[in-house]
């Protein structure tokens, strides 16, 4: 909520400032003797006007005050709406960072000979699963400014691995689907690349979080 000068505030100060002044005038000029000031004093005159405008100085800095403070509040709101949004942003990069976590979770599995379930069908289902929770993130539509060059050179390294992991899928699956009786997870290497590339995915994809949550802290105003 924004603050604004109240109405009731307003006008008390400007009352007290106009009835000051005609006090003082009425003081100088119609009371019945008038100030009894001495003659070196200078004139009533000038001792009225000099408190004038001593109560419109008053008035003045308290006017600058409240305005400075008002600006002092919207300068500090508008800063915690640029945070919001900002680590609404980087949440989206910390979101998709720990779904690139999860792809070696699910072909890990296979490196194991003494898996129940090696078949290339298997295989075939865990990257198909893969694929779609990483369709729900495009690294092209995050907003990257708000990175810094560091986490930008680790979420470039990722979307390398990327592209190389979806290559060699693309590759295992074009070469086993119309005979998937031919695969064989202990001879066959594209198999052990997608594990491996997959595992090198993992560690850029914890390394982004890091950075990201390292920005998220740096955020967090301090209320010291």
């Amino acid at each position: 909520m924004e603050r604004r000068f109240g109405v009731v505030p307003v006008v008390f100060i400007s009352a007290c400032t106009f009835a000051a002044g005609a006090a003082a005038s009425w003081y100088g000029f119609g009371a019945p003797r008038g100030v009894d000031l001495v003659a070196d004093n200078g004139s009533t005159a000038d001792w009225v006007a000099a408190i004038s405008t001593c109560v419109v100085g008053l008035g003045a800095c308290w006017f600058a005050y409240e305005a400075n403070r008002h600006r002092r509040d919207e300068v500090a709101r508008q800063e915690a709406r640029d945070r919001v949004a900002r680590n609404a942003r980087l949440s989206l990069i910390l979101d998709a960072a720990i779904t690139y976590v999860c792809v070696e979770g699910a072909v890990i599995s296979f490196r194991d000979p003494a898996a129940a379930r090696r078949g290339f069908d298997d295989v075939k289902m865990a990257l198909d699963v893969s694929a779609k929770l990483r369709t729900r993130h495009n690294w092209a539509s995050f907003d990257k400014s708000v990175l810094d060059d560091a986490t930008i050179m680790d979420l470039s390294r990722l979307e390398s691995l990327q592209i190389q992991f979806d290559d060699i899928a693309g590759d295992f699956l074009a070469m086993y689907a119309e005979d998937p009786a031919r695969f064989d997870p202990d001879k066959c290497g594209g198999l052990r690349n997608l594990i491996e590339t997959a595992s090198s995915m993992r560690v850029a994809a914890e390394r982004v979080i890091a950075d990201v949550q390292a920005l998220r802290k740096i955020d967090v105003p301090s209320f010291a």
